[in-house]
């Protein structure tokens, strides 16, 4: 049934441009070359880039070159070729003087029945600060049943006394 609607590109580009710029989601809308048509602040103020430097740039040229990864790279032209749909992507994004974090990233390539009019909608997020907890719980769970027998031991000593 969806395939019976015809799709207005000019009409599709304003809501998905709508979409990323109230989306509080770090969200990138990307032209088939892979170059920012737009993003939301959100992406701008998580990331510390000029939001408006951002428009017109490739993706792999922001800030410092940090997202020149080959894997996304790859990743993302498959996604251009509908040969894959990138569905959390997890890497760590490195940049000069800053601690690397952990991201996930979704990128999805819309519909508009224009091959020339290609476009594709880049979610990120950073999940550093919960893969940290992860870790943290992980290395707390392994050394809770020594802490135990330690603390039983400990009890029975006493006793002993």
């Amino acid at each position: 049934m969806a395939d019976d609607i015809p799709i207005v590109p000019a009409v599709a580009d304003s809501l998905a441009l709508a979409l990323v710029a109230s989306s509080d989601a770090p969200i990138l809308m990307l032209d088939g070359a892979l170059v920012v048509i737009a993003a939301s602040t959100s992406f701008a103020r998580a990331f510390q880039v000029d939001p408006a430097t951002l428009a017109g740039t490739s993706l792999f040229a922001l800030g410092a070159g940090e997202w020149d990864v080959p894997q996304l790279r790859s990743l993302l032209k498959a996604t251009l070729s509908r040969a894959v749909e990138l569905e959390a992507y997890e890497m760590d994004l490195k940049r000069p003087a800053r601690e690397p974090r952990r991201l996930v990233i979704t990128a999805h390539q819309l519909d508009y029945g224009d091959a020339a009019n290609v476009r594709v909608l880049l979610a990120v997020s950073d999940v550093t600060d919960a893969r940290l907890a992860d870790r943290l719980k992980d290395d707390l769970l392994r050394e809770a049943p020594n802490s135990r027998v330690r603390d039983s031991r400990d009890s029975n000593d006493r006793r002993a006394l």
